[in-house]
């Protein structure tokens, strides 16, 4: 049971920072440092806080987990989640070094992706990080699980060889390198936060092509059979890391903000690492520029930065729309409409894939035809050192250790139009099975995790394990944003 923030907690937070360091609901900085993704996540806490020197953080922290107050970390990017009390910004610790001769950066927690690729691309041309796609996702929230467009080539983020090691403090305020108890540093890939809060991290950065081919590819409502069919034998081709897709099935035009009947839009996201040459040709996307009716956006040669910015703008935080009898000037973003997330995973995509998928959008928009404006689905087809390149599934936290691909799936809606979260999330638990056939309970990323989920099925064999490390590092269960591991000791 939580207390709300009184003048006590007020008055001791103010001899632990700076009032630079408290961010109050007046002040300028108090709207993008509480942001979340999803509107009704919004708990409007009553103050931020922004340490801005590690032992200012620690003693924060501490104090937080040993009150009995509502509070959330936010890493600096989408934010994920949200609390009534306090929020702890991480945006301060910004740093970033990289050295050449061991390939390896380090970098602040507090930063976004975007920030991290426009770094490493300034101080090392010709190099790439394993982070995300999109550039808005803070680094500290999304360590323990990262996929990115190279981890075709170099496997997830959150691998040993790639996460190598990451700096916490840890719920009583003590701060070291996860790698002085390498169970903790086993736990932080794929454990999510519940072990303490990371102030930066060692990550290897790798040699990349800046030659990427980008492109977008749309088809007609007709087509939907063939791209399903189609997208299903590229699936099954022999694994090639520098090729690979997002099917995105969604509303594109935005029509439900606009007033109109929202309609159902089927796009590939095309990314050819080999090149312009290479994407139309027989071994790269060929088979679906000749399906019929195709309609191919510009053909670009860009970074990795560039391919992530790209995604970001067209899909979600700047993705603009205006809405029926607003101005031009006033414009809407998907960050802080209301909706649900879930991710699953496949290791089969088969012929009917997409053709479900539109079967689900539709009757999802049936049940309330506002949830138009924020309902997709996106196929990510992925190749095979994606999910097998961890060393096995007792490697790190969450398991992997095969060729997958991802089902990312959102139910929402306007802020002003009203949200259900019950029928979403009911919407969200019943697709898997309805989409993916042969989907079984654990077979989901360790993100956007609901009710519904069984964290036990999701990590199988390491779960208890987990727990033993939770109770060890948080025994009272503090960090409990996100997803939630529970300690031994409070389940009964």
């Amino acid at each position: 049971m939580t207390m709300m923030l009184s003048e006590k907690h007020i008055s001791a937070v103010h001899k632990i920072l700076t009032v630079g360091e408290i961010i109050e609901p007046s002040s300028p900085e108090y709207g993008s440092q509480k942001m979340v993704w999803s509107g009704q996540k919004d708990r409007h806490p009553r103050l931020v806080l922004k340490p801005r020197s590690l032992p200012a953080l620690q003693k924060t922290v501490k104090y937080l987990c040993e009150s009995d107050l509502d509070f959330a970390v936010r890493s600096g990017g989408a934010g994920s989640s949200s609390a009534s009390d306090i929020i702890l910004t991480m945006s301060a610790f910004n740093g970033f070094h990289f050295d050449r001769n061991t390939e390896i950066a380090t970098v602040g927690a507090g930063q976004t992706w975007g920030d991290i690729d426009r770094k490493i691309e300034e101080s090392a041309p010709g190099y790439a990080g394993v982070g995300v796609r999109v550039p808005f996702i803070g680094v500290g929230g999304s360590l323990s699980f990262c996929v990115s467009w190279i981890s075709n080539n170099f496997g997830m983020g959150s691998d040993p060889q790639n996460l190598l090691d990451a700096r916490i403090v840890l719920p009583d305020g003590r701060e070291l390198w996860a790698s002085e108890d390498p169970g903790l540093l086993w736990a932080l890939r794929g454990g999510g936060g519940n072990f303490g809060v990371i102030t930066e991290a060692k990550i290897k950065v790798h040699p990349f092509t800046s030659n990427i081919c980008c492109f977008t590819i749309r088809f007609p409502d007709y087509a939907l059979p063939a791209v399903s069919e189609a997208v299903s034998a590229f699936s099954k081709r022999p694994s090639e890391p520098k090729v690979a897709m997002h099917v995105f099935l969604m509303d594109l035009e935005q029509r439900t903000l606009r007033g109109e009947a929202p309609k159902p839009c089927l796009e590939l996201l095309i990314y050819d690492a080999y090149g312009k040459e290479h994407a139309q040709s027989e071994d790269g996307f060929k088979w679906a520029l000749d399906i019929d009716g195709a309609m191919v956006g510009p053909m670009s040669s860009v970074t990795l930065r560039q391919m992530n910015e790209s995604q970001g703008k067209r899909n979600f935080q700047c993705k603009r729309v205006v809405a029926k009898g607003e101005p031009a000037a006033k414009l809407r973003s998907y960050m802080g409409m209301n909706g649900c997330l879930s991710t699953a995973i496949t290791d089969n995509i088969d012929r009917g894939i997409l053709i479900r998928g539109k079967k689900w959008w539709e009757q999802v928009i049936a049940t309330n035809p506002f949830l138009g404006a924020n309902t997709y689905m996106i196929l990510e087809v992925m190749q095979e050192a994606v999910f097998a390149s961890s060393g096995g599934r007792g490697a790190t936290a969450w398991p992997h250790d095969s060729r997958g691909h991802i089902l990312q799936l959102c139910v929402g809606s306007a802020a002003e139009n009203g949200f259900s979260e019950e029928l979403a999330l009911d919407l969200l638990r019943k697709a898997p099975a309805e989409i993916l056939p042969c989907h079984r309970p654990g077979d989901y990323i360790p993100l956007f995790i609901h009710e519904f989920h069984d964290l036990s099925q999701i990590f199988g064999q390491n779960y208890e394990r987990l727990r033993e490390i939770k109770t060890k590092y948080d025994p009272h269960g503090r960090l409990n944003k996100g997803f939630f591991i529970p300690p031994l000791k409070t389940c009964q």
